[in-house]
């Protein structure tokens, strides 16, 4: 049942991307990812909260990030991650991950999402997620991995989700 809940957020970002990009996005296998692992230089991570809870984030390299930077605001280059290109970031994150727990609401979900946060560095680890799906994404940007690790939340009655 996991794996369904991160196609939700991969068909989400692929539909957000879609409406910056020409080129559609080529959408890869999920891979369950256990422990701590590494992300690239550039992580945007928004809380889920609700009948289910956890974190969706998205990876990408430093060139991607930019380009998609670029892409965002219509063919504006930019060479340095700064506030404007952190902000088109998150905005992007924020986009996909309102449109995914809009289609789980639809289906029966009740989950909010909380604002995002970015992280910029080498050599990052992430950890402290379980059950964490990995879903590798090709763009004419570069390679984007989206990260999803929900649970069923303990606070709220359990529903079926489609």
């Amino acid at each position: 049942m996991q794996t369904n809940y991160s196609r939700f957020f991969a068909d989400a970002t692929v539909d957000v991307l879609s409406t910056f990009m020409d080129a559609p996005a080529e959408v890869g296998p999920p891979t369950e990812v256990e422990g701590v692992s590494e992300v690239q230089e550039v992580t945007v991570l928004l809380g889920l909260t609700g009948s289910l809870e956890g974190c969706f984030f998205l990876e990408f390299s430093k060139p991607s990030a930019l380009k998609i930077c670029e892409f965002m605001n219509f063919g504006e280059p930019f060479e340095e991650l700064d506030d404007f290109a952190c902000a088109t970031l998150c905005e992007l994150a924020n986009l996909a991950g309102g449109r995914a727990v809009t289609l789980l609401n639809d289906n029966g979900g009740t989950l909010s999402i909380a604002p995002p946060t970015i992280f910029c560095g080498k050599e990052m680890r992430i950890g402290g997620t379980k059950n964490k799906f990995l879903i590798p994404v090709s763009t004419e940007a570069g390679c984007i991995n989206i990260n999803v690790s929900i649970k069923n939340s303990h606070s709220v009655p359990e529903r079926k989700i489609a």
